[in-house]
């Protein structure tokens, strides 16, 4: 398998178990008021629910979330993609963008992050993005550009990346991945 075949193939398992997470519970009870952002609450959701749906995947295992209560963790999810004999630990990190805000730009963590997953042998840090609008009850999942989900790695983050002076990196969340 080359190695386009194989990321491609993460990609896509990544995006249809989340997929399947949202289709399970499109609506949640986090409450949104316009131009406010709630990713924490639905990043842990889908946290949980990641674990949750990996327990017996085809590719995924031994997944884990980020412990609770703990926001500087340098992952959302752990998990490891197999396939072939060979196992690949993937950090995922949950992106939850607010439809109604002309323009996001969450939180990707700090630099830091990245070379440790690199010192410790790794390289796969995924962004998994999912896109909400706020209801009368909480919030919805829905489309943005026809999709619920969409995932890609660092590698192949937007030209609109950047470091803020605060150390972390940024990129706007409607942009597409390069």
């Amino acid at each position: 398998m080359e190695i386009k075949e194989y990321e491609e193939l993460i990609i896509a398992q990544l995006n249809k178990v989340v997929e399947q997470i949202i289709d399970k519970g499109p609506n949640l009870t986090i409450a949104v008021k316009k131009g406010e952002r709630v990713g924490d609450g639905i990043s842990k959701y889908l946290e949980n629910k990641f674990v949750e749906f990996t327990k017996k995947h085809e590719y995924f295992t031994d997944s884990i979330a980020s412990p609770e209560g703990k926001t500087k963790n340098p992952f959302d999810v752990q998990t490891f993609f197999e396939i072939n004999n060979h196992r690949e630990l993937l950090w995922v990190d949950f992106k939850a963008i607010n439809v109604d805000n002309d323009d996001t730009n969450p939180d990707s963590g700090t630099p830091d992050k990245v070379l440790t997953l690199m010192n410790s042998g790794y390289f796969y840090l995924v962004y998994i993005l999912v896109y909400y609008k706020g209801n009368e009850t909480g919030l919805d999942f829905v489309q943005n550009n026809e999709i619920f989900v969409k995932s890609y790695f660092l590698k192949d983050v937007s030209s609109t990346m950047r470091i803020t002076p605060a150390n972390q990196m940024q990129v706007n969340g409607f942009e597409e991945p390069m």
